[in-house]
């Protein structure tokens, strides 16, 4: 199930001077969204955010993203990926077609 997935995801935020991990609610090839207690940018909305994936068995992936949905009560963020590395396209379908 895709639940199961998102248990062998990791990702963290990285800022200038910080890097931090997020829990994930939805990852695809083309965004993701997350939740953290933390708000690490002034201004979240169309922020760009730089990202490091990791799927558990697969490899760790780095991708830049804007921020297109952000809910300050729930600490949500969804976010469109503008660039990331092009083996996670292929790896994560991999890894969701072994689910």
């Amino acid at each position: 199930s895709l639940l199961k997935g998102l248990d062998e995801v990791e990702v963290q935020i990285i800022g200038e001077d910080f890097v931090e991990n997020v829990k994930v609610k939805n990852l695809s090839l083309n965004g993701m969204a997350f939740t953290t207690p933390n708000r690490f940018v002034d201004e979240p909305m169309e922020s760009e955010v730089h990202l490091i994936i990791t799927l558990e068995g697969y490899s760790t992936y780095k991708a830049i993203g804007v921020i297109k949905f952000f809910d300050a009560a729930k600490g949500e963020y969804g976010v469109l990926f503008q660039r990331v590395q092009k083996e996670f396209k292929s790896d994560f379908r991999n890894m969701m077609l072994s689910l």
